[in-house]
C-alpha cells in the first residue's frame, strides 16, 4: 500500500466579502489579505492538526483624491519569517516557567518542598520585508484594478469616501 504525503500549502485569506459592494471612507481599508503557511512537523511537511504560521499580508488603503476623478492609494505589503514548527508550538507552547515540585524530608520530620524552575525555549518571528506603495489611479478612465489577483470596480468617489466591488 502507499504511504500518504502531506506537504505544506500556502494559503490567502481575504477578510472582506467577495462580490460585494463596499464604501471605504478616507483612510480606511480598502482590502486586506492575510497569507499563511502550514505549520511544518518534525519532516518539513504540514502536522496533523492543520496549524497555521503567518507569513505576511497585503493590505490597501483609500487616501483620497489627488485632482478630478484621480484616487490616491496605500498599498502595504507585510512579509514574515518564523520558525515556528509542530514541536515548538504543542510540546513547548509559549515562554513559560516551568515548576516542579518535588517533597523531602527534613529532620524534623516535617515535610518541605523543592522547586526546580526551568524556561522553556520559544520560536522566533522577524519581519523580512515590508514595503509601502502611494499610487494614483484615473477612475473616470480606468474604472477596474487588480491588485493580487483581486479585482477591484469603482463605482463613486468623491474626496471623502469611494465606492466599489471586490472580485476575483
Amino acid at each position: 500500500m502507499g504511504q500518504k504525503r502531506t506537504y505544506k500549502q500556502y494559503n490567502e485569506s481575504i477578510f472582506q466579502s467577495v462580490y460585494a459592494k463596499f464604501k471605504a471612507q478616507l483612510g480606511g481599508v480598502v482590502f486586506r489579505i492575510e497569507r499563511t503557511t502550514d505549520l511544518p512537523n518534525i519532516f518539513g511537511n504540514a502536522e496533523i492538526w492543520g496549524g497555521k504560521i503567518k507569513k505576511g499580508l497585503i493590505g490597501l488603503r483609500y487616501k483620497g483624491m489627488a485632482e478630478k476623478g484621480k484616487l490616491i492609494f496605500n498599498l502595504v505589503n507585510i512579509k514574515h519569517h518564523s520558525d515556528e514548527t509542530a514541536f515548538s508550538r504543542y510540546l513547548f507552547g509559549q515562554p513559560t516557567i516551568s515548576k516542579t515540585v518535588i517533597p523531602s524530608q527534613i529532620r524534623s520530620s516535617v515535610n518541605a518542598f523543592e522547586t526546580k524552575t526551568t524556561l522553556l525555549p520559544h520560536f522566533k518571528t522577524q519581519f523580512i520585508a515590508s514595503y509601502t506603495i502611494e499610487f494614483i489611479t484615473d477612475a473616470i478612465i480606468n474604472k477596474h484594478l487588480l491588485i493580487n489577483k483581486l479585482n477591484i470596480r469603482t463605482y463613486r468617489f468623491d474626496t471623502q469616501s469611494f465606492q466599489y466591488l471586490l472580485y476575483l
